[in-house]
């Protein structure tokens, strides 16, 4: 399941000559599969190889660099903050329950 959000952002970016709208959703996507599994993350930081391929100028591509990166960031933010925050008053950190940040 978690799978799922990534391989749609893997077919949005396909196309060479993907559009804005296929950027900034791909970028979406991919950060809520990384929210969902950490694991994930190594093909969302791949996928920016995709938009490399495209045929259009290098100022056009470092644009979709950009907007995908930052797509990318607030998706994880959106689908992790109502966890992490859940994690955080429960245990003391977002992420790793058995070690809390106020241990350190």
């Amino acid at each position: 399941t978690s799978a799922t959000p990534l391989m749609w952002a893997i077919a949005l970016l396909l196309p060479r000559d993907a559009g804005r709208l296929n950027v900034l959703l791909g970028g979406v996507l991919a950060g809520v599969s990384v929210a969902f599994k950490l694991s994930n993350a190594p093909i969302a930081v791949a996928l920016p190889l995709l938009l490399l391929q495209s045929p259009a100028s290098w100022r056009d591509r470092v644009r979709r660099l950009v907007v995908f990166a930052l797509a990318s960031l607030s998706g994880y933010v959106c689908a992790y903050l109502p966890w992490g925050l859940q994690l955080y008053r429960a245990y003391g950190n977002f992420y790793y329950p058995i070690h809390p940040l106020d241990m350190l």
